[in-house]
């Protein structure tokens, strides 16, 4: 039998102590109004107190409605109005589905993400048992927030494969084939670069297949980082996008920057072919690729967004975020429009899928933690304060929009 939860304060208790909602099949959360749309998920809280928050616009006034306390809490977007939440307290971690379309919340198994896929209306977690050597996938319905197991992976089964499956892994979107990097040979000396083999494992018959056992990493030179991984990302059920760095100079790279190459591997095929060579910076990782689920978008690096076979489009945009060239003066544009011009740091972003509304942190002053988190709104004069805090706890999330506004991820069959 299902129980509902309708209480504020034992919501908060039952959020506080997750071990509490395993018996408890649905909880309540706030949801969304029709006239809430624009709506932004943010944090707010101290270092040891972090609060989860969801905020409406209207005239210039912003209604917040709290959905969780924890002590840290970690969030991610599985759809336009479905978040997962790892909320930890005392030590003790719960991972939430929360949709605040429906005003509906869950405790799942804890677990992690690897994908979530609107238009297939189902998300894959990933549960790492390494002490005992097993690794547990799990499919969410995004419909039902109902999990069931997918696959189990063991050493005894993998043998050596399964040290290349861990937290870097990533699974196509027919969650039928995981891709994978493992280190070829040893590490060499700090700083200098890697090679991997980039590799997938068919979840079905459990064979390994070698897409590019080439793949060459440099970080930059001031990295905290002793070596670097491949990013990489999947395109569509059968094609593996990923990066690899050239060995040696070309005449036009510049200091820090490098020519990177971006490859496309056809796992039924085998064919690889390059589309792209960006001059970019080193990142101190070796970069990253992430598909946004709601827009369908691979974000590259952190600050662009990839246009494949064309150019790197500013994640922003059609908002900017520049900082004078000494460092003290940061601008905030939205197109030619000036939104902000001033000495605070910027210290986080985000735009919502529609390119329309965007949030920005800013630290006013560089020794101190404290932020301000605000909200420029398509149709509003001005940008509008949503929260403060001091940085890290305080951050934007994500938007939800519309369904009619939003720009949904590609449909799937």
């Amino acid at each position: 039998m299902k129980r509902t939860v309708c209480c504020p304060l034992l919501l908060s208790l039952l959020v506080l102590v997750p071990s509490a909602c395993i018996g408890v099949e649905q909880l309540a959360c706030p949801a969304i109004p029709e006239d809430g749309y624009p709506a932004l998920v943010f944090v707010e809280g101290g270092i040891h107190q972090h609060t989860l928050f969801v905020s409406y616009f209207g005239e210039g006034v912003v209604r917040r409605r709290e959905i969780m306390i924890s002590k840290s809490i970690e969030v991610e977007q599985l759809d336009n109005a479905i978040f997962l939440v790892e909320a930890q307290h005392d030590g003790e971690p719960g991972v939430f589905v929360i949709d605040l379309a429906n005003g509906r919340m869950k405790h799942v198994a804890e677990a992690r993400l690897l994908r979530s896929v609107p238009g297939r209306r189902k998300a894959m977690l990933m549960k790492l048992a390494l002490r005992e050597e097993k690794v547990d996938l799990v499919e969410l319905d995004l419909d039902t927030l109902e999990t069931k197991p997918a696959h189990v992976l063991t050493r005894k089964q993998l043998g050596e494969t399964f040290d290349g499956i861990g937290p870097g892994i990533k699974i196509s979107p027919d969650f039928k084939h995981l891709a994978y990097a493992r280190l070829k040979g040893t590490l060499p000396r700090i700083h200098e670069p890697t090679i991997y083999v980039l590799s997938v494992l068919d979840l079905s018959t459990m064979e390994v297949r070698d897409m590019d056992a080439n793949v060459r990493v440099e970080i930059g030179m001031f990295s905290s980082y002793g070596h670097g991984r491949p990013p990489f990302e999947w395109l569509s059920d059968d094609e593996l996008l990923y990066q690899h760095i050239p060995n040696g100079n070309d005449e036009n790279d510049r200091m820090g920057e490098k020519h990177h190459v971006l490859k496309i591997a056809n796992i039924e095929t085998g064919a690889v072919r390059e589309v792209m060579r960006p001059l970019v910076r080193l990142t101190l990782n070796g970069g990253t690729m992430r598909m946004d689920p709601v827009t369908g978008r691979i974000e590259y690096h952190r600050e662009w967004l990839l246009d494949l076979g064309e150019s790197l489009v500013a994640k922003n945009y059609p908002f900017s975020v520049e900082r004078s060239s000494d460092g003290a003066t940061t601008v905030i544009r939205r197109d030619d429009t000036l939104i902000y011009e001033g000495d605070a740091r910027c210290m986080q972003t985000c735009l919502s899928a529609s390119g329309k509304h965007f949030a920005y942190m800013l630290r006013p002053e560089p020794r101190e933690l404290h932020s301000i988190l605000y909200a420029a709104l398509a149709g509003e004069a001005g940008p509008i304060k949503v929260a403060e805090g001091p940085y890290w706890p305080t951050r934007p999330i994500a938007w939800v929009e519309a369904p009619s506004e939003e720009k949904g991820g590609p449909e799937d069959d």
